[in-house]
């Protein structure tokens, strides 16, 4: 089943859906678009339930899935192969995912994993067992892989969401949470057009809003930031801020 590569909903509420762990309606990452032009992407929600309004992160990288020793493959292979660290992966974790090689032969290569729901992208993997994953469609293997090549396995942004953190970060920028919705359960994130995010300090309006280290799921001015700009400040309360979000191109 075909996904279209941009939903056109006329549908102003639909944003505010969200579905069962076990009912994922769109691939991870898909994009819609309002009459409006506010755009946002489907996620499954990570750790905790979200809030409203609050900044939300990625995923990190999962320690003993970076630099695995790869099985080899043959340049034109649609699978690609490793020996995991210490740490199991659930069945599908990275659909949609990526495999970047990060030791040659073949460096500096990122492979797209199989992003349909309808489709398995791997078994599920013991510790120290070795994961094989299905490229998307139409991704083959570059440069022949070999069992000197090593592989960082990269689970797609829009999995496993979480609350951008305070002073430690993990992760990119990927939103704004338009739902309350809890663990595991699917949904949508805003990335482009009028949101109302969660404030600490005092931004100026018409100057840039930006992911804060120092408070939780907060933006605010370019003071003690990471330089990841989510948008421009539109309006200023003492809790939220009007921004017109520019995550998403």
């Amino acid at each position: 089943m075909a996904f279209p590569v941009v939903i056109q909903s006329q549908n102003q509420a639909e944003h505010r859906s969200d579905y069962a762990a076990t009912a994922q309606r769109w691939n991870l990452a898909q994009k819609m678009i309002m009459s409006d032009g506010r755009a946002y992407r489907f996620h499954k929600v990570g750790a905790s339930t979200l809030v409203v309004g609050d900044l939300v992160d990625g995923p990190a990288i999962i320690t003993n899935h970076r630099a695995t020793a790869a099985v080899a493959r043959a340049a034109g292979a649609a699978t690609i192969a490793a020996t995991l660290g210490a740490t199991l992966s659930a069945v599908n974790q990275y659909r949609g995912g990526y495999a970047s090689v990060v030791l040659t032969p073949g460096g500096g290569e990122t492979y797209i994993l199989n992003e349909n729901i309808n489709i398995q992208t791997h078994a599920a993997v013991a510790s120290g067992g070795v994961i094989t994953a299905t490229l998307a469609t139409g991704e083959t293997i570059v440069e022949a892989l070999t069992t000197t090549s090593d592989i960082t396995w990269i689970l797609n942004p829009y999995s496993e969401t979480i609350q951008s953190p305070i002073t430690t970060l993990i992760s990119s920028l990927i939103g704004v949470a338009v739902k309350a919705s809890t663990t595991g359960r699917f949904g949508w994130i805003q990335t482009r057009g009028i949101a109302t995010v969660l404030v600490s300090g005092s931004p100026v309006v018409g100057n840039n809003f930006v992911r804060l280290v120092a408070a939780a799921a907060a933006g605010g001015p370019g003071a003690n930031d990471t330089a990841v700009i989510a948008g421009i400040v539109n309006d200023v309360g003492s809790t939220w801020a009007v921004v017109d979000l520019q995550i998403d191109g």
